[in-house]
């Protein structure tokens, strides 16, 4: 069984911000958090944030990004923070961290594959996904996507989005367990039993559900939504084959 949560937070304090995004998932997912994916507002102070979020729910796996507006089914706005906590008993995870983007993006896909077990575990988990964040500064994204698509030999379907700053183009980090990664690009590995479908959210945002069998759509942040009518991740308005 797969579920998910969605929660969001527009307290000011970057520490404060951290313990009640890592509260309301406690409150949420108290089984375990196999994966956290956080988007912040570059308002916040992200490493001081990412830390009291760390420490407030241990997710096992942490990763996400700067953000230019964030929003969630309930509620948008700017200068906030929302995070997407993923517990699975039939998926696999693992996050990878890719660097140097902008003068080796070879060698940073490279970087990125070396972390991924599909293979190792294709037999039980023969489908997957990696939903890619990168440095949107950094540049170089079509060529990413194409050199970890030769890597992988065609085998992983790629969703994923650039960092934002409130278009004020002067930092895009990501986040990479709780550090704060310029020049780079981060990945989740998802390895799944059965297919994830990816495609464009078509009945816009509504309110939560804990499976992801129900028949709804979550907007996560103004890059992502949670398609769970076709039990997909899928990027809004990004399409899948380019950042």
């Amino acid at each position: 069984m797969t579920k998910t949560a969605i929660v969001s937070t527009s307290l000011t304090g970057s520490h404060e911000s951290g313990v009640d995004l890592g509260q309301q998932l406690l409150a949420a997912l108290p089984e375990h958090l196999d994966a956290v994916i956080l988007f912040a507002s570059p308002r916040y102070d992200q490493t001081e944030l990412l830390a009291a979020f760390s420490q407030t729910c241990h997710p096992q796996l942490l990763l996400g990004c700067s953000s230019a507006g964030e929003f969630t089914f309930a509620r948008q706005g700017e200068g906030m923070a929302c995070a997407l906590a993923i517990s699975s008993s039939t998926m696999r995870f693992s996050a990878t961290v890719g660097q140097s983007i902008s003068s080796n993006v070879s060698g940073a896909a490279e970087q990125l594959v070396a972390g991924f077990h599909g293979r190792e575990i294709e037999d039980e988990y023969p489908y997957q996904t990696a939903i890619l964040l990168a440095d949107a500064l950094a540049g170089h994204t079509d060529t990413l996507i194409e050199d970890l698509t030769r890597l992988t030999k065609g085998s992983y379907q790629f969703i994923g989005g650039g960092a934002g700053d409130n278009a004020q183009f002067q930092r895009t980090p990501v986040f990479y367990g709780t550090e704060v990664i310029d020049n780079a690009a981060v990945a989740l590995e998802i390895c799944s039993k059965k297919p994830l479908g990816l495609g464009p959210a078509t009945d816009g945002p509504r309110k939560a559900g804990h499976s992801l069998s129900q028949k709804r759509t979550v907007a996560v942040s103004s890059a992502w939504t949670v398609n769970q009518r076709s039990r997909s991740l899928s990027p809004t308005p990004v399409p899948p084959t380019n950042l």
